[in-house]
């Protein structure tokens, strides 16, 4: 909740946490700037949207001095734009105040997207903790927030196409090529992909229009249902899940170390 005080202003909200705060290196007129509030600063709170609520009290928790925010589930009641800018917000503010964030969700995109390092909670304990990739791409971890396995590969954005609109995307050995992503070259980038995106061929393909093919090696089979097997697939530095019928397994023949191309059907950039 953003708890804002209503007999005050917004102006009146900022100056509250101003003065009663330490000495801190946040500047007023940089944070006003960085939370975008700067036309609000007459507003009656009252008036003031969900969203503007949350970037005033994020501009009043930075002018009061904090040393850590904890932002728990902030952006819930929120619809879709407004949600997605207060995240970039996040960011913004994590990056630029150099100021840690502790953020608690059950959106696992919120967390793909924000996370530098990944807690689960399960019933007041933790029970898994390490790198965002490596924990969301474990079903076993998430599977009370997605319905089936699913892949995370960090990403820089390396190169653009002018011509046919396809950015580069590179991570450790290997390359994506995606469409229509409009991320500066440096851009910092997480790639999802879902298991039941991912089929697996032989040998490396030809004439086809699936853009995304990458050489991997089998490193596990387990069963998912009555049908389908989950593969664990070890590309470089990364893990992927491919979810194929049992069928499949056979006709591919598919054993621990065996060569495999991973061919990417879709792929949903996290920002």
């Amino acid at each position: 909740h953003a708890a804002l005080f209503p007999h005050l202003d917004v102006k009146g909200n900022l100056e509250y946490a101003r003065k009663r705060a330490e000495p801190s290196d946040f500047d007023r007129y940089a944070i006003v700037e960085l939370t975008g509030i700067r036309d609000l600063m007459d507003r009656d709170v009252e008036s003031l949207s969900g969203g503007e609520r949350q970037r005033v009290a994020m501009a009043r928790a930075l002018l009061s001095g904090a040393k850590i925010l904890l932002l728990d589930e902030p952006f819930a009641s929120l619809d879709a734009p407004s949600r997605d800018n207060l995240i970039s917000l996040v960011e913004q503010v994590a990056h630029q105040c150099r100021i840690p964030v502790l953020y608690v969700t059950h959106s696992l995109s919120e967390a793909v997207r924000l996370a530098n390092h990944t807690v689960v909670l399960e019933k007041g304990k933790i029970t898994q903790s390490g790198p965002p990739a490596e924990i969301f791409s474990s079903m076993e971890l998430v599977s009370d927030l997605v319905d089936e396995p699913q892949s995370v590969i960090e990403c820089t954005c390396q190169s653009i196409n002018e011509e046919d609109h396809i950015s580069t995307l590179a991570f450790d050995g290997g390359e994506l090529h995606i469409p229509n992503c409009q991320l500066a070259p440096g851009t910092r980038i997480r790639a999802l992909i879902k298991a039941r995106d991912i089929s697996l061929a032989l040998d490396a393909p030809r004439n086809i229009s699936i853009l995304n093919a990458i050489e991997c090696a089998v490193s596990s089979i387990s069963s998912y249902d009555n049908a389908t097997n989950i593969i664990t697939l070890q590309a470089y530095e990364h893990q992927l899940q491919a979810l194929i019928t049992k069928r499949s397994t056979r006709e591919l023949a598919l054993t621990p170390n065996k060569p495999i191309y991973a061919l990417l059907k879709a792929v949903s950039l996290v920002r």
